[in-house]
């Protein structure tokens, strides 16, 4: 919309221009005119005058002819002055528009660049955007896979002993965590499954949740018409990876799956207290 705006913006003042351009070659004419018309009383003027000089030997004989040949000259000095006065006018509106039509090109020039600069990052965002579902669905398939380990261990008959600890998660999106504890058998020279790793699970739950509400935000960042979008969705970008990483040092740290799960909570809870002073960010258009 914000591109569409300022094209009818820039065809409204060409339009302008034009219109002034053609006003400008009317006043040039005009002033053409009054400079021929001011010309003509000049030479009516010195007409007069030699005219004046020719009878000046018979004073007396054209003495009428010559007051009315005066009052005539005073007249056609004072429209002389008139016409001067007006073309003085004519000239300080036509410099007036001269820098009308300067300032309405600049204008332009400038609308035209900044057009090319919001598509360019229009399609900078759209490619993040793009980068964003990507990873998503590389963390939705991570959780399906997960899951389906989980359904795959309570189901195998091999399984003899298991313990089960829940704990509800700060979010109502996520749901309980289940720590499982297997031992199986080394029947017919097989190895052990290896253990199931609750921390490493509610850690991409956190992370899908997150990269969720980041790609949200990402979308109302890069549809809005703020000036400072580009900016903003670097930082919920770059917040979102800082989390990722931060998430797989408290997989992989010696903590108990209690302390871990409540660090990955809270950092989860900070990044999306981020994410909405993103959103607070964003200018009212």
């Amino acid at each position: 919309m914000r591109k569409k705006r300022i094209i009818a913006e820039n065809v409204d003042l060409k339009c302008q221009v034009n219109q002034l351009k053609s006003e400008l070659e009317t006043l040039k004419k005009q002033v053409e005119e009054i400079t021929a018309e001011r010309d003509k009383y000049k030479n009516l003027l010195d007409q007069s005058e030699n005219k004046l000089k020719e009878q000046s030997s018979d004073a007396n004989v054209f003495s009428e002819q010559i007051k009315d040949l005066e009052s005539e000259i005073n007249t056609a000095k004072d429209y002389i002055a008139k016409l001067k006065s007006e073309k003085q006018g004519l000239e300080k509106l036509a410099a007036k528009f001269n820098a009308e039509i300067e300032e309405a090109e600049n204008k332009i020039k400038q609308n035209e660049l900044l057009i090319q600069k919001l598509g360019a990052e229009k399609e900078m965002m759209s490619v993040n955007i793009e980068r964003l579902k990507a990873r998503l669905q590389e963390e939705k398939k991570l959780n399906m896979s997960l899951i389906t380990e989980i359904e795959q261990l309570k189901k195998s008959k091999q399984t003899q002993h298991f313990g089960i600890e829940t704990k509800k998660a700060a979010d109502e999106d996520l749901k309980n965590e289940i720590f499982l504890h297997a031992e199986l058998p080394s029947a017919h020279n097989t190895q052990p499954a290896e253990p199931y790793d609750p921390a490493m699970q509610a850690g991409a739950r956190i992370i899908g949740k997150v990269v969720m509400q980041a790609a949200l935000i990402s979308s109302r960042i890069a549809s809005s018409r703020d000036p400072n979008a580009k900016e903003l969705l670097t930082l919920a970008l770059g917040r979102t990876e800082v989390l990722k990483s931060d998430i797989l040092q408290q997989v992989h740290s010696d903590l108990s799956f209690e302390q871990k799960l409540e660090n990955m909570n809270h950092l989860a809870d900070e990044t999306l207290e981020f994410f909405k002073s993103l959103e607070g960010q964003l200018s009212v258009q």
